[in-house]
């Protein structure tokens, strides 16, 4: 799993989006690998809203608030935009070769409101 997090998150295309901010791609990959659980989790249910919001009022231990912060090499970042970048790069690859069947709007919406529920 580690291997496939490293390929999906050492795009030529992240790797030019963050040419100036190395450290934060670093971040994502560890916090992924690290937080494997609660990135699964994520990735299980992240297409029910109503199923993250019950869980996020009943504050289960894998379901992380807004503000929760993780650290790396002593800078704090955000885990709300750790996952922002992860699941938009992965939801990417699992569409890709599809495009043209999906709208890209709608899903960006979704992801929006999955990382702001």
């Amino acid at each position: 799993m580690k291997r496939e997090i490293d390929v999906l998150m050492d795009t030529f295309k992240l790797k030019q989006k963050f040419k100036h901010d190395k450290l934060f791609l670093m971040v994502i990959k560890s916090f992924v690998k690290r937080e494997w659980k609660t990135t699964h989790h994520f990735l299980k249910n992240f297409h029910d809203l109503t199923y993250m919001k019950c869980y996020k009022e009943m504050r289960k231990w894998w379901r992380p608030q807004n503000d929760w912060t993780y650290t790396f090499r002593n800078r704090e970042i955000k885990v709300k935009y750790i996952l922002e970048i992860f699941l938009r790069e992965y939801i990417e690859e699992l569409f890709k070769g599809y495009e043209k069947y999906c709208i890209s709007t709608e899903i960006q919406e979704h992801l929006q409101k999955v990382i702001n529920t």
